[in-house]
C-alpha cells in the first residue's frame, strides 16, 4: 500500500497544477544517445536510443523514451515516466516510472514499475525508490520481483557551460538492477548554445551479490546531444 503513495501523490498534485493555472509548456528537451559497451556476457555490444522531457507549468512533467541494442540478439527499451516537483523550498520530485524491456531471441519479456522520490541540491542529489518487476520468458509469467532503489549524485565541477557528474546507482531510466548491483557513472556535459548540449562520459557495472564487490562485470561510453527550449 505505501508503494501507491506517490502514484496518488503524483495524481493529485498534477490535477492541482493543471486546474489552478492551466496547461503551459514551461520547459522541454529532448536527445539522441549512443552507447557501445563491453562486458563479461555478451563481449561487445551497443545501444543506441532517444529521450525526451516535457514540463507544464514549472511543476508537472513526463518523459520517454526508446533505446535499442544488440547483445548478440536484438533487444528493446522502453521509459516512461510521470512526476511533480513539489511546491515546498527543497527541490524535491514525486514520480512514478515504467519500464519495458524485450528480448525477443531469449522470448523474455520484463515489466517494471517504479515510484521515486527525488532530491536536489546545490553540488549533487539522490533518488530513492521501490521497484515492483515481472518477467515473462516464453508465455509462462514467473514470481514478482520487489526491490529498493538508491542514486546518489555530486556534481564535481561546474560553471555555465560544463558539469561534470559522478553517480552511483542501482538503476537507470531503461533498466533496474537488483540491490546490490550498482554502477559507477562519470558524466561530462557540454553547452556549446542556449540549445544544444553535448554529453559524454563512462559508465563500470559491477558484479557479485553484494555493492562492494571489486570484480568488474563490463563498461560502456555514452555519446549524444541534447536540444533544449
Amino acid at each position: 500500500m505505501g508503494s501507491l503513495l506517490p502514484l496518488a501523490a503524483v495524481f493529485f498534485l498534477s490535477g492541482y497544477a493543471v486546474s489552478a493555472e492551466g496547461i503551459r509548456i514551461t520547459d522541454a528537451s529532448g536527445g539522441l544517445f549512443f552507447k557501445p559497451e563491453v562486458n563479461r556476457s555478451f563481449n561487445y555490444c551497443w545501444n543506441i536510443g532517444a529521450q525526451g522531457e516535457v514540463t507544464f507549468n514549472q511543476m508537472v512533467f513526463v518523459e520517454g523514451g526508446l533505446f535499442l541494442g544488440e547483445t548478440g540478439v536484438f533487444n528493446s527499451n522502453v521509459f516512461a515516466q510521470a512526476g511533480v516537483h513539489l511546491p515546498i523550498p527543497v527541490d524535491m520530485s514525486l514520480c512514478v516510472a515504467y519500464i519495458f524491456n524485450s528480448f525477443s531471441e531469449y522470448k523474455s519479456k520484463i515489466y517494471t514499475v517504479t515510484p521515486k522520490t527525488v532530491i536536489r541540491f546545490r553540488y549533487g542529489g539522490f533518488a530513492v525508490g521501490y521497484s515492483m518487476r515481472m518477467a515473462l520468458y516464453d508465455d509462462i509469467l514467473l514470481p514478482m520481483e520487489h526491490g529498493f532503489l538508491a542514486l546518489g549524485y555530486v556534481n564535481l565541477y561546474t560553471s555555465d557551460q560544463v558539469t561534470v557528474r559522478l553517480t552511483a546507482s542501482n538503476f537507470h531510466d531503461f533498466l533496474v538492477l537488483t540491490t546490490g548491483f550498482y554502477n559507477l557513472r562519470v558524466q561530462f556535459s557540454v553547452r556549446v548554445s542556449r540549445h544544444i548540449t553535448v554529453i559524454s562520459g563512462f559508465e563500470m557495472y559491477q558484479a557479485g551479490s553484494i555493492g562492494l564487490s571489486a570484480t568488474p562485470y563490463g563498461g560502456a561510453l555514452t555519446g549524444g546531444v541534447v536540444f533544449s527550449l
